[in-house]
């Protein structure tokens, strides 16, 4: 009888510590991070490989869980499940800090990739954040309302009605401090678990002043 008991014990210690697994591994929506190049490199303690492009990339499409990211549920990166995928990725998700473009793209598929497997396979994650970047073109929604990268100081309001008015959904901002200014460093947009509807992003804990250099 004993056994019996601690045998029913043991399974339900199993089911419940692979319940929890599961559970802290699902997620419910998308972050997908766009940066700044130049703020990006401007953060650096060593000058990037070379000049940043004044236009936005890829930083990341990060599965959430409320207000929490959800990361390093696997490392099992497979670079041959995106060769098909590497000459768009080259373009629009490089690494600009050191040009090592794989190791960028191992780095966010182990940490942020690998935790929405349950629904996207690698090359359907790194497709879908292929997709999110030819539909959210940021330049051009911020040229529409006006706002350029000149360097000059913007609007944390202006640029996210800019941004909510050419999108239908609201963004978050982030911003660095270099120096003694704050500058825009990336733009995030907010995405459905299926990777195609966009949705408001929710405030976030890290944000831009209300002025900012972009």
């Amino acid at each position: 009888m004993a056994t019996k008991v601690l045998l029913l014990a043991t399974i339900v210690l199993l089911l419940t510590i692979l319940f929890l697994g599961a559970e802290s591994q699902t997620f419910d929506h998308f972050f997908f991070v766009q940066q700044w190049p130049p703020t990006t490199c401007q953060q650096q303690q060593k000058p990037c490989f070379q000049p940043p492009p004044a236009t936005f990339k890829i930083h990341g499409l990060w599965p959430q869980k409320g207000p929490n990211s959800v990361v390093y549920c696997n490392k099992n990166f497979d670079r041959t499940q995106i060769s098909s995928l590497e000459n768009q990725l080259d373009v629009v998700w490089p690494d600009v800090v050191t040009g090592n473009n794989t190791g960028f793209w191992e780095h966010e598929w182990n940490k942020h990739g690998s935790c929405s497997e349950s629904q996207f396979n690698q090359t359907l994650y790194f497709q879908t954040a292929i997709n999110m970047m030819n539909k959210v073109n940021l330049l051009k929604a911020l040229g529409k309302g006006g706002i350029t990268s000149d360097e000059r100081t913007k609007s944390s309001q202006t640029m996210q009605k800019v941004l909510l008015a050419q999108f239908g959904n609201q963004p978050f901002l982030r911003c660095k401090k270099v120096g003694q200014q704050f500058w825009l460093l990336e733009i995030v947009m907010c995405f459905k678990d299926d990777g195609v509807t966009m949705i408001n992003c929710q405030p976030s804990k890290v944000s831009c002043p209300p002025n900012f250099i972009f």
